[in-house]
């Protein structure tokens, strides 16, 4: 019997893999209700011979005077743990049970957590999380210290639906290398090149992506990629097409962006599209601009930032809900844009993260919490607007926070079809567990 006063039946019984333990101790009957973990009874133990002994912190399983497992106690639901797939500490040589079970396992609360912030992050290399959190750039986040990530983050397939290249040629070839000597002339060999810095302070380069695969329902088609060297910083805003007045729209927001924070553009490289309008725009306030030269990239170096925020940007939208409506891409941008740059280091102080060095304080979890994009949630309908007998919530679906509200995000709602501000809410990842924080973990 549940708490809720439901109950549930068995419908298997089995014989969980611990090695070492006597198979008495290692029945167990097969529950599918219970989802969140596995529940071990006590006198199923002690019937078998063993003796198991609890404190405040956790709990101990001996035979006789022989120590053999080790559990812990739950700070939030004060049950203790038992790692039921873990190799006790006697080795002792037994056959395999004829009958085993490979579907029973417990998914500690630790992991999901983690697992949790990962995705909030649009799932980046776990390489790069590590190094932004042995940097100090995720000190305030919760659940993502360089210890917890290490024990407990795995790759995700996100990550690499986003990232994944392909293999260059000749990686581990399986033909023998020539040992016949090449005769050539060193002497001819002999490259000059010449590394130059931009002497231009305070520059910035803009370009346009491709167009996405589905319209937004605002009509947004495409990113205007703006990136800021000193800081550098990625910017990207939705917008509609690549006609002059969508992208001046986007041009000013960065500009005025870069401008209230201490980073006010003086030279900006940029791509042919509508220059005639940015030309005059960095003119009237006493700036310079350079043009790319036509069907070359590599000047630009909103490449490479294009490139950075796709791969960024395509994990997080596969880390969405498989019900989620493709059409909201853009209200996930400023929450892509956030977590990017979290994990970028500064050019001008590399102590210290990208989104620091431009907003002059680490990102505030505290007061805007992240959640993994795309997730289903059900948000608060307020008495005023509901009937007596109404549900108390309503679908939602999770689109990033309200950085103007505290603890509230945007979601959007399909019944009205249209966004709403919410600070009460309920999230459903489909990919991992929803975590529960306490407030000294909030406010650490």
């Amino acid at each position: 019997m549940l708490p809720d006063g439901s109950t549930l039946q068995s419908t298997h019984t089995c014989n969980l893999d611990i090695p070492g333990l006597r198979p008495a101790a290692t029945t167990a009957h097969i529950v599918p209700g219970l989802t969140h973990s596995s529940l071990l009874s006590t006198s199923v133990f002690c019937d078998a011979g063993y003796t198991i002994v609890y404190d405040t912190t956790g709990c101990h399983l001996y035979d006789g005077q022989q120590h053999l497992l080790t559990g812990t106690r739950d700070p939030n639901t004060r049950l203790w743990h038992f790692p039921i797939t873990a190799t006790p500490t006697r080795a002792t040589e037994k056959s395999p049970t004829p009958n085993q079970v490979h579907n029973v396992h417990t998914i500690t609360h630790l992991s999901n957590r983690v697992k949790f912030m990962h995705q909030a992050f649009f799932c980046p290399p776990i390489q790069t999380l590590l190094r932004a959190a042995h940097l100090g750039f995720l000190n305030n986040i919760p659940f993502l210290t360089p210890s917890l990530i290490h024990a407990n983050l795995e790759k995700t397939p996100a990550t690499a639906k986003g990232r994944l290249k392909l293999r260059p040629s000749g990686h581990f070839s399986t033909r023998r290398a020539s040992t016949t000597p090449k005769h050539q002339n060193i002497a001819a060999n002999v490259f000059c090149y010449a590394a130059l810095a931009d002497k231009h302070a305070n520059t910035f380069y803009t370009d346009c992506t491709g167009n996405l695969p589905a319209r937004t329902l605002e009509g947004q088609q495409l990113f205007f990629v703006a990136y800021a060297y000193d800081p550098n910083y990625i910017f990207a805003v939705p917008i509609k097409s690549t006609t002059t007045a969508d992208i001046m729209s986007a041009f000013t927001d960065v500009y005025n962006r870069l401008s209230a924070h201490g980073f006010k553009p003086s030279f900006a490289v940029a791509d042919n599209q509508a220059s005639p309008a940015i030309k005059s725009f960095m003119q009237a306030r006493g700036g310079q601009v350079q043009f790319v030269e036509p069907n070359n990239h590599r000047t630009n170096a909103a490449e490479h930032a294009i490139q950075t925020f796709k791969n960024h940007f395509i994990s997080g939208l596969c880390t969405t809900d498989v019900a989620f409506p493709f059409q909201l891409w853009n209200h996930l941008a400023t929450q892509a844009e956030i977590t990017c740059n979290i994990l970028r280091r500064s050019r001008i102080d590399p102590t210290i993260s990208a989104y620091e060095q431009l907003h002059g304080h680490k990102y505030d979890w505290n007061a805007h919490p992240l959640a993994p994009p795309g997730t289903r949630a059900v948000i608060h309908v307020s008495p005023t607007i509901r009937t007596s007998w109404g549900p108390r919530g309503i679908d939602a679906w999770y689109c990033g926070p309200a950085l103007d509200h505290y603890r509230c995000h945007h979601f959007y709602v399909p019944e009205t079809r249209s966004m709403r501000i919410s600070g009460t809410y309920e999230l459903y990842p489909q990919h991992c567990s929803l975590p529960s924080l306490t407030q000294q973990q909030h406010l650490h």
